[in-house]
C-alpha cells in the first residue's frame, strides 16, 4: 500500500513538515508521497494520482473538488482531512479539526460508496448553487485569493463566507431570474434570488438545510427560495439554522436523480465552494458511489 498525500499550502493549517511527522511510523497509510498543489508537478494532477490505491488530501471543500474529478469512477480511495475554510464535506462525515485524531478515525474507520452531483459535467461532492449563494462564495474566494488574502483567512476562517453572504443579501442582492426547471421529468416555472443543490443534509455550521438526504442513497436534493428579496432568504437561513418551523413556507425542496435548469440569463454558480462559469442551462445530475470515501466508523452509509 503506497498513499499519496495532497496538500493545499494556501489554506495554510498544515505543511509538508508537520505531515511527514504525523503520518512517521503509521502502518495503515504505507509509503506516503507528498505533493503540494504549488508544485509545479501538480499541474498533471491526473498523472501524478495515477498509481496511488489511496489520496489523503488536506485541504478544503475546492482542493477536494478539484481532486475529485480525476477520481471519480476509480479504485482510489479518497481520505479528507479538514484544513480550508468551510470544510463542509469533512464536517458532514464526522470528522474533527484534530489531526492525529482524524488519523485514527480513518485508521479504524470504512470505506463507503459516496455520490456526487454533476453540475454541467462538473463533480461536485458537497453542493453548489445559483444567485445569492453563488455571489457570496465568489466574493470570499476574491478576498481569499487577493493581497490581503492571508489577513482575510486568519481573522475571518470560516466567518469569510458568512460575511460575504450578509454583504450581498444586505448591500449587493443578485437579481431575481426566471427559469424553468425540470426534476425526473416533472416541469415547473419559477423566479428566484438563490437555488440550491446539495448532496448532504448539512451545509456549512451545521445548517439542517436539506433533512433527509444522504450522500450515500443515489440522490440529490434541490432547494428553491420562494422569498421576494435576498433579506428575507438571509431570515430564512437563520430559521433554518434555529430550526423554526416557519422557514419551509419560504423554502421548495424536491430530491433528484436529474434536473435542468434554464434560466432567463446566463447565470454563473458555484459547487464545493469553487466558481463555475455563467451558463442559460444548467444539467445536474446524481452520480451514485462515484467516490470510494474514507470516513468513521459511526457513519451511515453503503460500503464501497
Amino acid at each position: 500500500m503506497k498513499t499519496l498525500c495532497l496538500f493545499n499550502p494556501r489554506a495554510g493549517r498544515f505543511g509538508k513538515d508537520r505531515l511527514e511527522k504525523a503520518f512517521a511510523g503509521r502502518e495503515f497509510w504505507g509509503r506516503v508521497d507528498f505533493l503540494s498543489l504549488a508544485d509545479p508537478g501538480a499541474r498533471d494532477l491526473p498523472g501524478k494520482l495515477a498509481g496511488y490505491p489511496r489520496v489523503a488530501v488536506f485541504g478544503g471543500d475546492g482542493t477536494v473538488h478539484h481532486a475529485i474529478q480525476h477520481l471519480a469512477f476509480g479504485g482510489t480511495e479518497l481520505c479528507v482531512f479538514p484544513a480550508g475554510t468551510a470544510n463542509d464535506l469533512t464536517c458532514a462525515i464526522g470528522l474533527s479539526l484534530r489531526l492525529e485524531r482524524n488519523l485514527e478515525l480513518f485508521e479504524q474507520g470504512k470505506t463507503v460508496a459516496y455520490d456526487t452531483v454533476s453540475a454541467n459535467g462538473r463533480h461536485v461532492i458537497t453542493g453548489g448553487g445559483f444567485g445569492l449563494g453563488y455571489q457570496a462564495a465568489a466574493t470570499a474566494n476574491r478576498l481569499r485569493s487577493g493581497p490581503l488574502g492571508g489577513i482575510f483567512r486568519k481573522c475571518l476562517r470560516a466567518k469569510i463566507y458568512l460575511a460575504t453572504l450578509a454583504w450581498h443579501g444586505l448591500a449587493a442582492p443578485p437579481r431575481r431570474v426566471r427559469y424553468a426547471l425540470d426534476i425526473d421529468g416533472i416541469r415547473s416555472e419559477g423566479e428566484t434570488q438563490s437555488i440550491l443543490f446539495c448532496n448532504q443534509a448539512l451545509m456549512g455550521k451545521r445548517v439542517l438545510i436539506a433533512p433527509g438526504t444522504s450522500a450515500t442513497d443515489g440522490r440529490f436534493h434541490l432547494v428553491r427560495f420562494r422569498n421576494p428579496g435576498t433579506l428575507g432568504i438571509l431570515k430564512t437561513l437563520g430559521h433554518v439554522k434555529a430550526g423554526a418551523a416557519r422557514a419551509e413556507t419560504m423554502l421548495e425542496r424536491a430530491e433528484a436523480v436529474r434536473a435542468h435548469l434554464e434560466f432567463s440569463e446566463a447565470v454563473p454558480a458555484y459547487g464545493d465552494g469553487e466558481e463555475f462559469p455563467a451558463a442559460a442551462h444548467w444539467h445536474l445530475q446524481c452520480h451514485p458511489g462515484a467516490i470510494r470515501l474514507r470516513v468513521p466508523q459511526a457513519f451511515g452509509g453503503k460500503d464501497a
